[in-house]
């Protein structure tokens, strides 16, 4: 504090003219010297000079010497300066005593409150609330004021639910309720409820400036941009004109193809809010789709002046020169990024494509062939690779050929319909609808098990669909797609290994897809345990894989093969229980039926449905035994028969 003489007697009382520096030195001299006239002056001129402490220490003084200045607005004043100061508990403290003066101050349990929330105390921020009963227009303003509190507390289904005490009476507390519905809509997600929370409130409130971008938001969200647009045209003729306003405008522009219009939002924005990142890198993306590099390089220049380690803006920095046709200059970028961020993987493999992009090109035409060859280039020194690396490395290779494969399969099982995955759900809700049909004709609809036909027969026929399907499309792989087998990672058993992959995943979907919607949508049909189903389902394509090994090395050999199994396909879809339970055959007869592995297949699949069903003839080891046998049995011969496949 700078030397100031000090006052004379004919100086005092201060003035409001009086250096802030000689009332603090005569404070500390002679308090006695302060009345309540020099006190207030005091505490005005340490406003004006910005001084929240000096006029805090002030105010108390006042207020404790002088009765007649102890007011609620003077309270309040002091709660104020000192939230200023940053002194939070002695605020609380004021506000305190306050309210154990003046406890009908609902808006000073309110500001209690949230200054305990602020400083975590959420259960006795609700404590406070709780003092002060809710009566009248008070109980909408006291119901938004829990719901921020519980907002606070990270409990925004507790908080809706107390907004639905706020009802029309009061338009404006009204509209702030909905702000904050659209608020804990956002932060849960619902972008189609923000919307409508928003709407509610516009109703009350048309030009509501803070409601109109909340809808402009639910409805971007939603990507209907075409029904954003005009919400923010409102918006801005309601007076919105703030970054965030200027930046969602932009987005909506661009994505509506308007770039132009899209880049000047942006620009907008930035000259709102300089040197902000996100709107950075937004804008340099507008200015790359119109081509404007020039712009762009600017826009991204200051991006990582900024955010040098902004990872995004680094690729698209490369990505701008290499468009460009300044490759050096790209490499020289990512040389850059690099070395501002070494652990990027996104930023080493484009600087590697840049390296191999920047390999010169070789041409005979141009150069003479020597006569002798040249010396090889040397290998780069290291140690050598053991025999687990080179097994590591070879089974990626080998996962990653197979990946290939099985995402081949799949678009190939698809790419003929035009309702994709769909088409796989709709094959067995068929087969339900044509067995059912059936049944309740020569049945009169009553399910041998269970109250429900279609579940009934769901529990039988998904998991042997999934069975047949692996198998179907698996006794041709050896001799007719041998040319897949041109790629040199992919080998024979991986096509097969590749349709048991695309089949788990697809008709696993269809499973799953299928029992689900019947549990939600039918009233008698409840799944008892989903993990015996998985594990039934996972076994029947454990049991389809080992038959198309088999099958497929047979099939190699003979055609017939493929039409005989297609007859006994037939046969076992009559045998395997899919409609009706084997307990109703006559024994001689199920004691046949049991040895066929399908039937326990089904009948595993459908106990984890039916909780009350347990056959006693049911093995799934005897599955699994099947299952592994058949593997091998058909590994075995396919290496036996390797030589001899004609492909």
């Amino acid at each position: 504090m700078p030397d100031s003489p000090p006052p004379e007697a004919a100086d005092w009382p201060p003035s409001l003219d009086t250096p802030i520096d000689v009332i603090a030195r005569r404070w500390l001299t002679d308090r006695d010297a302060f009345d309540a006239r020099a006190l207030e002056v005091a505490i005005e001129v340490a406003h004006r000079a910005g001084d929240s402490a000096l006029t805090a220490a002030w105010l108390q003084a006042l207020i404790a010497a002088h009765p007649d200045r102890d007011t609620p607005a003077q309270r309040w004043r002091l709660v104020g300066v000192l939230l200023r100061s940053g002194d939070e508990a002695a605020a609380t403290a004021v506000m305190r005593a306050h309210l154990l003066r003046t406890p009908q101050d609902w808006q000073g349990w309110v500001r209690l409150a949230e200054m305990l929330v602020r400083q975590g105390d959420g259960s006795g921020a609700l404590a406070a609330l709780a003092q002060l009963p809710a009566t009248g227009r008070r109980e909408a303003a006291l119901a938004i004021a829990r719901a921020r509190i519980l907002l606070h507390l990270r409990k925004p289904l507790e908080a809706r639910a107390m907004l639905d005490a706020v009802t029309l009476e009061d338009p404006a507390a009204h509209a702030d309720a909905c702000r904050l519905r659209a608020h804990i809509a956002s932060s849960l997600g619902q972008a189609r409820e923000m919307a409508e929370a928003a709407l509610q409130g516009l109703a009350q409130a048309p030009d509501d400036t803070t409601l109109l971008m909340i809808l402009a938001r639910g409805l971007a969200a939603e990507q209907d941009w075409a029904a954003a647009l005009p919400v923010l045209d409102r918006a801005a003729a309601a007076g919105a004109d703030g970054v965030d306003f200027h930046h969602l405008r932009s987005a909506v522009l661009l994505h509506l193809g308007r770039l132009r219009e899209a880049l000047a939002g942006a620009l907008k924005a930035l000259a709102l809010r300089e040197g902000d990142p996100a709107l950075l890198y937004h804008a340099a993306g507008i200015a790359m789709r119109l081509h404007d590099l020039a712009e762009a390089r600017s826009l991204l220049d200051r991006l990582l002046e900024v955010a040098p380690t902004h990872a995004e803006a680094w690729l698209l920095r490369v990505e701008l020169e290499s468009a460009a046709g300044q490759r050096q200059l790209a490499l020289d970028f990512a040389d850059r990024a690099r070395d501002a961020l070494p652990a990027d993987e996104r930023v080493r493999q484009r600087r590697a494509t840049l390296l191999l992009q920047a390999e010169p090109d070789i041409t005979t035409q141009a150069a003479a062939l020597p006569d002798r060859p040249l010396p090889r280039r040397p290998g780069r020194a290291g140690p050598p690779r053991s025999e687990w690396d080179a097994l590591r490395r070879g089974a990626a290779g080998q996962a990653r050929a197979l990946n290939a494969l099985v995402g081949y399969r799949i678009h190939h099982m698809t790419q003929f319909s035009r309702l994709g995955l769909f088409s796989a759900v709709l094959e067995p809700m068929l087969h339900m609808a044509v067995l059912a049909a059936g049944m309740y004709y020569f049945n009169h609809g009553r399910p041998p098990l269970g109250k429900d036909l279609f579940f009934f027969y769901a529990s039988g026929v998904l998991v042997f669909l999934a069975f047949t399907h692996i198998t179907q499309h698996s006794f041709n792989a050896y001799r007719e797609e041998a040319s897949l087998l041109q790629v040199p990672q992919i080998r024979r058993l991986d096509l097969v290994f590749s349709v048991a992959l695309a089949h788990l995943i697809v008709d696993g979907i269809a499973c799953f897809v299928v029992l689900g919607g019947m549990v939600l949508l039918r009233e008698h049909a409840l799944v008892d345990d989903w993990w015996t189903v998985a594990a039934a389902f996972l076994a029947g394509i454990a049991l389809g894989t080992g038959l198309a090994l088999l099958g497929a090395a047979l099939n190699s050999l003979n055609r017939g093969v493929q039409k005989l199994w297609v007859s006994a396909q037939r046969l076992l879809y009559m045998v395997s229980g899919i409609f009706y339970l084997p307990m109703h055959m006559p024994e001689w007869v199920r004691d046949w039926m049991i040895m066929n592995p399908v039937l326990h297949l089904i009948e595993w699949f459908r106990h984890g449905i039916f909780p009350q069903y347990e056959p006693p003839w049911l093995s799934p080891l005897y599955v699994l035994q099947w299952a592994v046998c058949l593997t091998v049995l058909g590994l075995v011969l396919e290496v036996a028969l390797r030589r001899q496949v004609r492909p």
